[in-house]
């Protein structure tokens, strides 16, 4: 009597797998710090072996790492509405607290993020400083329609991305319980930073 062939449980498709892969490694640097992490404990957490991210990652750990801060940054950079239908007031507060939510968690993205900005990794850190070129043209766009702020506009929303990651992060440390007071802090100096550095009318 014939013996009937097992059926083969179906491949996960190669990008699904990569995806994972990048998921998993966010979680696992923000948790350990690039150092704490072996190959072998993010492909564990996959159910793969450590052969595959090296065949999805040729670069090893490092390409792994660079990945995982490119995706953190790009899913901080969805926290940020910019659409042109939705009236500045709602955008604000819906912005502010969605970005207040990462920094007090603080979420894995934003832990990668922080890093990141601080790197010495030249393509790490562009990274970082792409999010953070983000967050400053949709303020920009946001408060004066434009995602070409002067250079001084620039500078001063620089300033202000750095005060909300220190605010907020004091915040958190210090174990403030009056979140609706840090929301309301942030912005009313961001309105005050537009309004004091925005283009005089004539």
């Amino acid at each position: 009597m014939a013996t009937a062939q097992r059926r083969r449980a179906p491949r996960t498709a190669a990008n699904v797998r990569r995806e994972q892969l990048v998921r998993a490694a966010v979680d696992a640097f923000a948790k350990h710090g690039y150092q704490g992490v072996e190959l072998s404990t993010v492909a564990a957490e996959v159910g793969v072996t450590r052969n595959l991210i090296h065949h999805y990652f040729p670069g090893g750990k490092a390409e792994l790492y660079l990945d995982a801060v490119r995706v953190a940054c790009s899913e901080l950079a969805q926290v940020l509405d910019i659409s042109a239908d939705v009236p500045l007031e709602r955008k604000q507060s819906a912005n502010t607290a969605a970005y207040v939510d990462e920094l007090l968690g603080p979420s894995p993205n934003y832990i990668l993020y922080a890093r990141a900005s601080h790197s010495s990794d030249p393509a790490v850190r562009e990274a970082a400083m792409a999010f953070r070129e983000h967050l400053i043209r949709g303020m920009a766009f946001n408060h004066l329609g434009t995602e070409r702020p002067s250079k001084r506009l620039r500078a001063a929303l620089a300033g202000y991305v750095a005060f909300v990651e220190a605010t907020a992060d004091q915040w958190r440390e210090q174990k403030l319980r009056d979140r609706g007071a840090l929301e309301q802090l942030l912005a009313d100096v961001l309105v005050a930073t537009v309004g004091a550095t925005a283009p005089r009318k004539s």
